[in-house]
């Protein structure tokens, strides 16, 4: 109904707190629902092919992985970086972020060790977007 009333004042979400309660067992929803990353913690692993992958690459790629992954480490809602999982890949924890308007890197999450690793490098053809 608020949409009926365009001058009634909105709250600034800003200052409203947010509280995420982990009900997803009791209520049967799957757990990477309930999952929402602002920031990724820590290192991000990089396993040896997603190494090979990247060699492969331009240098201007290269220093974008170097630069987004920096940027990952203070918000994944950072402007350009379309952080999001996977859907393709749902059932393994998968998640794609865009390095440029050509190429994306998927990062899969551990839950268990709580670890991030970058899994493949390419572009959105290949790594099956678009």
């Amino acid at each position: 109904l608020l949409g009926l009333f365009p001058h009634w004042p909105f709250p600034s979400w800003r200052f409203c707190p947010v509280h995420i309660v982990n009900d997803g067992h009791r209520l049967n929803i799957d757990e990477s629902v309930l999952i929402w990353f602002r920031q990724l913690e820590g290192s991000i692993d990089e396993i040896p092919r997603f190494q090979r992958q990247l060699e492969c690459l331009p240098p201007k790629i290269q220093a974008k992985w170097a630069q987004t992954k920096n940027q990952l480490g203070q918000s994944t809602q950072a402007r350009g970086l379309d952080f999001k999982l996977w859907e393709k890949d749902r059932q393994s924890s998968v998640y794609s972020v865009r390095l440029s308007r050509s190429h994306r890197v998927h990062l899969s999450y551990d839950r268990q060790i709580r670890r991030w690793s970058a899994i493949d490098v390419g572009p959105h053809k290949k790594m099956g977007h678009g």
